[in-house]
């Protein structure tokens, strides 16, 4: 068969085959809108062809702040042209600021709306403890800022101001701001807490908390454990060493320096005390003193940590009171009483009067409360009652003016008794003869001889007139006391005062004003006083001298001492 081709037959062939081209190259076009962004690869627009049935491949895309989430329309086989923008999510910057005013320690998150911010750790700081963050978010639709609360830590310290605990744990406490600290179980001897000083339930600075003491009501047992070791035996000596008075006294610090009465130690050359242990100490000063008052303050170079505490209120009618000295040179005596009457009118003075026991040598010791406070200085009793006893109020010490002075010095300046028998000796003159006349000076002891009835004695003092402060005349006592060891001489001897004529040796006898015996030494002792010399009735001291006679009813022989003074201090008289 002959081959051939007609000319219809290869047009219609052609319109096929161009019908099939065109239709296989149909393009579809598919603009990409960034919106607001950039592209980071790729076209902003791509041609699909549906011939190929190959997807659209859409560029990347940027844009600062945001995060891509996709584009608005579906565009991997459109049909027609289109145009497709970017969806974007804006970027919120959530700041941690984990402490104020230092950036270097903040985190931060970016975060779109649809994501959930998530907290970091809790963060620390040095003296504080965290307390959660400000804010509690869990999506975020602006830039936010959380910041860290904040409690500060602060150090409570309890000072137990001598007291003791077994809760040492508690004695410092790390507390947060607003906490309250536990209190520990405190304790100190004598001694019940009232109060710690400060409040420590709502703490907000750095503290330290003091125990309030107030001393307790004591046992009598605690009271006399308390005041046995400051309490001491007051003991006075004369030039010749012999005792001259015993009281008591106690230490009100811990340097040596102790109260006692005025009375004990009026007229010493020496002070020295007995503490509790047996321990002998010299007085070395005298502190203060006032006569009127009744009251003394000596020192000792000794530190002594046993010391008594002054009470700071008044006592009051039926108070426990107790006393402690020693009572007739029995150291360390104790008794107790009540308060009888607070305010006791003794000739101008006031006491307080208690009905705790006290004799003579408790004078000068302490009068202290039921907490062991001293209230008063024991000074004087009714010897003609019963339970009729007498304090200095102890606020009369701080009335003392302080005039510090070696005890010499004191004695030298202060002391009218510069002399008392047997310390300044001097022997008879004339001795030989049974009639004399001798002038003796204030203070002279005469050791004398008697050689019977027939011996006369006189001896004379020059007086002379004395003068007060304010230019008045002072009344001018004088007093003589003879010595001697026979029991018996004083049932046959003759002493008595004279207006005396020293050349004639003769004179008229005066009437004295008080007289004594009482055993002294290792004799008897009988003394005379005649009051105001200068203003008494027939004395003449124009021509006479103020003399006394010596003379004996028996025909025995003898010695005897005898010590003649002169005193303007009203207090050395009987009456």
């Amino acid at each position: 068969m002959k081959k051939f081709c007609s000319p219809a037959l290869i047009l219609v062939l052609s319109l096929i085959m161009l019908c099939f081209i065109l239709t296989g190259c149909n393009e579809i076009y598919v603009t990409f809108n960034p919106d607001g962004g950039s592209f980071i690869s790729g076209e902003s627009t791509a041609v699909y062809k549906e011939k190929d049935e190959m997807a659209v491949t859409a560029p990347e895309v940027k844009r600062e702040g945001y995060v891509f989430v996709g584009w608005d329309k579906e565009f991997g086989a459109p049909e027609t042209d289109i145009t497709v923008s970017a969806l974007w999510d804006k970027l919120y910057t959530v700041t941690f600021d984990a402490i104020p005013d230092k950036e270097d320690d903040n985190t931060t998150q970016l975060k779109t709306s649809s994501e959930k911010v998530a907290y970091p750790a809790d963060p620390t700081r040095e003296g504080y403890v965290f307390d959660g963050w400000d804010k509690q978010i869990e999506t975020v639709s602006e830039d936010t800022t959380v910041s860290a609360k904040w409690k500060k830590l602060y150090t409570v310290t309890f000072n137990l101001n001598g007291g003791t605990t077994t809760e040492n744990e508690l004695l410092s406490q790390i507390i947060v701001e607003g906490g309250s600290a536990k209190a520990p179980k405190v304790e100190k001897y004598l001694m019940a807490q009232v109060v710690w000083d400060k409040d420590f339930s709502n703490v907000t600075a750095d503290t330290e908390v003091t125990a309030q003491w107030e001393r307790r009501e004591l046992t009598s047992t605690e009271v006399a454990k308390l005041i046995s070791p400051a309490t001491v035996e007051v003991n006075t000596y004369r030039r010749n060493n012999v005792e001259w008075a015993t009281g008591s006294g106690f230490f009100i610090d811990n340097k040596g320096t102790l109260v006692t009465n005025y009375h004990v130690i009026e007229d010493a050359y020496e002070i020295k005390i007995k503490l509790e242990d047996g321990t002998i100490c010299d007085v070395t000063e005298v502190v203060s003193f006032d006569k009127e008052i009744d009251l003394a303050i000596l020192k000792i170079n000794r530190e002594t940590p046993d010391f008594l505490e002054f009470a700071t209120t008044s006592p009051v009618k039926g108070d426990v009171v107790y006393a402690i000295g020693s009572s007739l040179g029995l150291d360390g005596t104790f008794t107790t009483g009540l308060v009888s009457t607070v305010e006791r009118e003794i000739e101008g003075q006031y006491y307080i009067q208690t009905s705790a026991a006290i004799s003579h040598g408790n004078s000068g010791g302490p009068l202290v409360s039921a907490k062991g406070f001293v209230i008063g200085i024991n000074t004087l009793t009714a010897s003609e009652g019963q339970n009729l006893n007498f304090s200095i109020p102890i606020a009369k010490v701080n009335d003392l003016k302080e005039n510090r002075m070696t005890v010499r010095n004191w004695f030298d300046k202060y002391v009218e008794l510069k002399w008392w028998i047997f310390e300044k000796v001097v022997n008879e003159k004339n001795s030989a003869k049974t009639k004399t006349v001798q002038q003796i000076t204030d203070g002279d002891t005469v050791k004398a001889t008697y050689a019977g009835s027939n011996d006369y004695d006189y001896y004379y003092l020059e007086c002379t007139k004395k003068y007060g402060k304010d230019g008045k005349e002072l009344p001018l006592d004088i007093y003589v006391h003879m010595y001697t060891e026979d029991e018996n001489f004083f049932n046959y001897f003759l002493m008595l005062f004279m207006s005396l004529n020293v050349s004639t040796m003769t004179g008229t006898g005066l009437e004295y004003d008080e007289s004594g015996y009482y055993k002294y030494d290792e004799g008897y002792m009988f003394y005379i006083g005649i009051y105001d010399v200068f203003n008494k009735e027939n004395m003449n001291f124009t021509t006479q001298k103020l003399g006394f006679a010596i003379t004996s009813f028996s025909t025995k022989a003898g010695s005897y001492q005898i010590f003649a003074m002169t005193s303007t201090n009203p207090d050395y008289r009987e009456n």
